[in-house]
Order: C-alpha cells, then sequence, then structure tokens
C-alpha cells in the first residue's frame, strides 16, 4: 500500500476565492463612500460658486457674485453680499443677504416652489441712458431656443427689510434725472 500525504489537499484548500459576500460588501461600501463624497462635493460652496451660480448668470444673460454663502442641498440657501448686474452693464441688484427655503425634490421635478424669500438690505438701481436703454436690457434679450417652456414659480412668503430703489436717466444733453426710494420693508404671502 501506497502512503498518501495530506498535504497538497490542505493546500488547495487554503487558496480558495473570497466568496461573493465580502465582494458585495466591498463594493457597498466603495459606493457609499462614493456617494458621501459626492454629496459633500455638490452641497459645497465651491460648487455653489463654481457651477451653480455660473450656469444660473448664463441662462439669464448676467453675472451673480457672491462673498460668502451657507447651503443645504436640500432645503435652504443663504446667499451673503450678493450682486447681480447684466451682461456688459452696471450692477443692478445688491443685497447684504437673500436667504431661500425649498424642497429639492420639488425643484428636481420641475415644480419651482420656494416656501420663503427673504432680502436683507437690497438695493435696486436702474440706469437709462439717452436712448432709452437700461441696464436691465440683457435679461430680457433672450434668444428663441432660451425662452422654450417657462415655469411657474410658487413662493409663500417674501420679506423685503431696509431696501431701497434708484432710477437714474440721463437725457442727450447731459442733464442727469434721479429718483430714489429708501427703507423699503416689504411682507407678502402666498405669492
Amino acid at each position: 500500500m501506497r502512503p498518501y500525504s495530506i498535504e497538497p489537499l490542505v493546500a488547495e484548500k487554503s487558496q480558495t476565492k473570497r466568496p461573493w459576500k465580502n465582494w458585495f460588501l466591498a463594493g457597498g461600501f466603495c459606493l457609499f463612500f462614493l456617494f458621501v463624497v459626492a454629496w459633500n462635493v455638490v452641497s459645497s460652496e465651491w460648487f455653489l460658486r463654481t457651477v451653480i451660480l455660473p450656469r444660473v448668470g448664463e441662462s439669464i444673460n448676467g453675472s451673480i457674485t457672491i462673498q460668502s454663502a451657507d447651503w443645504s442641498l436640500n432645503h435652504s440657501l443663504v446667499l451673503r453680499g450678493v450682486t447681480l448686474e447684466a451682461q456688459g452693464q452696471e450692477p443692478c441688484f445688491e443685497a447684504e443677504e437673500i436667504q431661500v427655503d425649498y424642497d429639492l425634490v420639488e425643484l428636481i421635478t420641475g415644480n419651482i416652489h420656494f416656501y420663503q424669500a427673504r432680502v436683507v438690505k437690497p438695493e435696486i438701481t436702474v440706469h437709462m441712458n439717452s436712448q432709452g436703454a437700461t441696464n436691465l436690457d440683457p435679461f430680457f434679450n433672450l434668444s428663441e431656443k432660451e425662452i422654450g417652456d417657462v415655469s411657474l414659480v410658487r413662493l409663500d412668503k417674501i420679506e423685503v427689510f431696509e431696501g431701497s430703489a434708484r432710477f437714474v436717466r440721463q437725457f442727450a444733453g447731459g442733464i442727469e434725472e434721479r429718483y430714489i426710494g429708501s427703507n423699503l420693508q416689504i411682507q407678502a404671502e402666498g405669492v
């Protein structure tokens, strides 16, 4: 009788492949990690400044600049030091702070619904030259493809504190006409 060694059988069993459960758990962990990283990038102020605000500005033929922002991707946005200007024009809107409460799921589905909009110390400035053109005109000069379907914006509550409005009109002879309104307070619901 020949003696058989069990060493090759033990060596074969120790080199078995990982079970599918370990691969499944590792893949799930990687997907979860990627989701957390993506969520943190998308909800960062950097993403808001470099992706969201330039796209919004492009869609309205203008630019929006901010000093700082706090936002929760799901429900609120607070912008500080906001300036809005049309392409090639002087700023037409500045505000110390803008706060907007919304529901992300509604925005994604196309239902533009803001629960509250609060604007602190806004300053609206309209400049009209002697030909009748204003610094707001580029906002309304949209091409036919940009107009498309316009969504209805629903706003439950708006509050404006310590606002001001300026209208400056220049005449051909160099004469200037100015109208200024200050300390504007507005509170409205169901707009």
